[in-house]
């Protein structure tokens, strides 16, 4: 049951926003939200008045009262509660579906088409229980006439190890720990709009708001170079029934020189006793496009206007909490019929919802020699989903990883001698071996709240994981660890530990905590750290166990580095490196950005001196980019000190084109590896400072990264080469020959970059 409690913050500063204040209670909170949300309503909301079109309807036994629903977000007036527990007024809009649906869509019609800035709307969060945590991701679409869609804005919720990267734009972060708030998220329009979708991503079971603006353009707004951009993109429907499934891209890309995997996005915006239902996805794939795998349940061959399709259907057994499907894995061999396109539904009850037609578009992968020094994986991706992959190793080889990744915590006797062979298979066609661990996570599964292993607080059953825990538990997780690294046989070793953040919040209302910090005699926040080394060191002693006289595999551990040293209250990375870490690993999850690329590696290489930095990068795990925003990122790690890159996670490669990408940064570099792994970082700057300039040099060589990431005009700039002549200058990109010079002169195009080699 829900309750209406109060939580006291102690006295403590908590950041919403931009805005840095100290909280007392929920009523002070809720007070400086409405205050930020006045500030963030200045001007014209056009909203007022307005009917709501829900997808998805309200359905929160206490906010559906009324019937206002409709118009509840629309009305101009906060929630009464002023302890912002919205979820007991009947004036706010609440939908509570026990995680049968992942997101919630509704529209609002201006009646005209309208300048609009942005929309601005107050959602609940604080986790005052468990099932009120604040959405995960917001997103905003515009049409001009209620058709075509287009995406304008979108903001990702960050977990609490990249809360440094959250900006209130594309990503956020705010504290929820056990008080209700209800927060006004700003997402940018900047466009002349009638219809305004929202998408709401819950994290949890519920989603609830009580107030949406969407606030007018003022002429010197409306002349900005962004007004009217989000219709440059691709137009897209916005489902308010039935099932859409469809690539994520808008096309359907399938490489022709290797298998590579597809995953195609699911909208399903049915009512709730329809979206329980089985269902089957449908596929009419344009003759020359086969599927590999998996295999269908039926196949036929059919014809229209006058091309030649297979249609292909494939077991949905329940689209419910699904926003991807499994991987499939095309092939083309050979070009389709000009204007063929694809074809995707999903067949309800027999009958087919919403067909979608996407063009095929075709793509040479480049293939790459193994490397021999640099460190390329994929380390988050289980056994399963590799042996699933058709000619998985040989795939694999040409997209420049060198290693596999093992996930022996989740093997189950029945499986465990099938994936052992697959890494004995590894092994033998000369790849390494990464063991993915998240231990203490798993040592907390299948605990009652309140165990001795969480934190001990009086009246509070709680299940944060206590730092301070050694018991029994711990000693069985130290002997677990040692059991996985026996069982696969790693060349490296990867911790995931996130766990405990909440523990150290309350770690001075924990007896266990207190108890061995008075101890310590140390300062609590000294006292922290210190178990966080030791728990890293025991660690480390498991993993020398495990090896049995084996190679010591090499232990890093996630978002421990250099440049954010202290991770979660708990461990220091300056104390754990090099003894019981030997790399950093900076989180770069955030998308597309490879300026935060460039700062963090370097910032980690000028505290280091050296390239042990594997950086965790992504394809779009805290929200989807553009594919080729990959080789940026991926060159600006390398040239600025890392030692190779690996990836979190499998299911965010969902196009071919993501491989692509990450392949041609790959071949553009694969040539100077040694001059990577041996040169100077080098931090070089030219006569444009508002353009990013990374570089490495060895001897008389060196490569030369220019980045325009902030697409600013001015695009040219000259750079005085460190070499006493210069015989060569090569573009990487493009193949071409520059002018030898020792004061060069490029022109950098925004939002692109120039990738150089040259020669002294």
């Amino acid at each position: 049951m829900l309750k209406n409690g109060l939580w006291c913050f102690c006295g403590t500063a908590m950041l919403i926003g931009n805005i840095s204040f100290a909280a007392g209670n929920g009523v002070e909170l809720a007070e400086a939200n409405r205050k930020l949300w006045t500030e963030r309503t200045r001007g014209t909301n056009l909203a007022p008045g307005k009917k709501v079109i829900f997808a998805k309807i309200p359905n929160y036994h206490l906010t559906v009262p009324g019937g206002t629903d409709e118009y509840d977000l629309t009305n101009g007036v906060l929630s009464s509660r002023n302890d912002d527990t919205i979820w007991f007024d009947s004036k706010a809009v609440g939908w509570y579906y026990n995680k049968e649906t992942e997101g919630v869509n509704f529209m609002l019609d201006l009646g005209k088409e309208q300048p609009v800035d942005r929309v601005v709307i107050r959602c609940l969060g604080g986790k005052s229980q468990h099932v009120l945590p604040c959405p995960k991701k917001f997103e905003v679409l515009v049409s001009k006439d209620g058709k075509k869609f287009y995406h304008t804005a979108s903001m990702q919720k960050l977990m609490p190890g990249e809360k440094a990267q959250s900006d209130f734009k594309k990503y956020f972060y705010l504290e929820e720990n056990g008080t209700a708030w209800t927060y006004p998220f700003i997402l940018d329009v900047k466009a002349d709009v009638r219809y305004v979708g929202v998408i709401i991503t819950g994290e949890a079971d519920s989603v609830f708001a009580d107030e949406m603006a969407v606030m007018e353009a003022t002429p010197a707004e409306q002349k900005s170079p962004e007004f009217n951009q989000a219709y440059a993109g691709t137009a897209e429907d916005f489902p308010m029934k039935g099932v859409i499934v469809m690539p994520r891209i808008g096309k359907l890309a399938v490489s022709t020189n290797m298998t590579t995997p597809n995953a195609l996005m699911i909208k399903d915006m049915r009512d709730k006793i329809a979206a329980g239902k089985p269902a089957q996805l449908v596929m009419e794939l344009p003759e020359g496009i086969v599927l590999e795998s998996p295999k269908p349940l039926k196949q036929e061959e059919i014809t229209s206007d006058g091309r030649n399709y297979t249609r292909l259907t494939l077991p949905l057994a329940s689209v419910k909490n699904m926003a991807q499907t499994p991987m499939f894995f095309f092939k083309a061999v050979k070009p389709p019929a000009a204007g063929a396109d694809a074809v995707f539904y999903v067949l309800c009850d027999g009958e087919p919802t919403l067909k979608q037609s996407v063009p095929v578009d075709l793509i040479v992968i480049p293939e790459i020699k193994p490397f021999k020094r640099l460190h390329i994986s994929l380390a988050w991706m289980t056994e399963n989903a590799a042996q699933e992959w058709p000619d998985f190793f040989d795939s694999w080889r040409k997209l420049g990883f060198n290693t596999v990744s093992s996930f022996p915590r989740n093997w189950s006797p029945k499986d465990a001698a099938e994936n052992r062979k697959f890494l004995d298979d590894a092994r033998d066609k000369g790849f390494a071996i990464v063991m993915n661990e998240s231990p203490f996570h798993v040592m907390a599964k299948g605990h009652k709240p309140g165990d001795e292993l969480f934190s001990q607080i009086a009246g509070d059953k709680n299940s944060d994981l206590c730092p301070s825990y050694r018991g029994k538990f711990y000693a069985a997780e130290m002997a677990r660890v040692a059991g996985n690294v026996r069982i696969s046989s790693p060349d490296y070793v990867f911790w995931d530990i996130e766990c405990w953040y909440n523990g150290a919040l309350n770690a001075a209302k924990c007896a266990t905590c207190r108890e061995a910090c008075k101890a310590s005699g140390k300062p609590m926040d000294v006292f922290l750290k210190d178990k966080g080394t030791e728990a890293l060191q025991d660690l480390y002693q498991a993993v020398e166990t495990g090896r049995a006289g084996a190679k010591m595999p090499l232990v890093a551990s996630y978002n421990h580095h250099a440049a954010v040293p202290v991770h979660l209250l708990v461990v220091d990375f300056n104390q754990i490196y090099p003894q019981y870490v030997k790399q950093a690993q900076p989180s770069l999850y955030v998308a597309g950005r490879a300026q935060n690329v460039h700062d963090s590696i370097r910032k980690n290489y000028q505290h280091m001196k050296k390239n042990a930095i594997l950086p965790w990068l992504s394809a779009g795990t805290y929200g989807e980019f553009e594919s080729s925003k990959m080789e940026p990122m991926i060159l600006e790690a390398l040239l600025n000190g890392a030692c190779g890159i690996t990836y979190f996670c499998y299911n965010d490669f969902d196009t071919p084109l993501d491989f692509y990408y990450h392949a041609k940064a790959l071949a553009e570099i694969a040539p100077y590896e040694d001059l990577i792994m041996d040169g100077e970082i080098l931090e070089p700057s030219g006569t444009n400072k508002e353009l990013t300039y990374s570089g490495v040099k060895k001897d008389n060589e060196m490569l030369l990264l220019i980045g325009n990431y902030q697409k600013v005009k001015n695009t040219a700039t000259a750079i005085e080469l460190p070499l006493d002549k210069v015989s060569q200058i090569k573009d990487l990109r493009s193949g071409k020959m520059l002018k030898a010079e020792k004061m060069l002169t490029v022109d950098v195009p925004a939002g692109e970059i120039r990738l150089l080699y040259i020669k002294g």
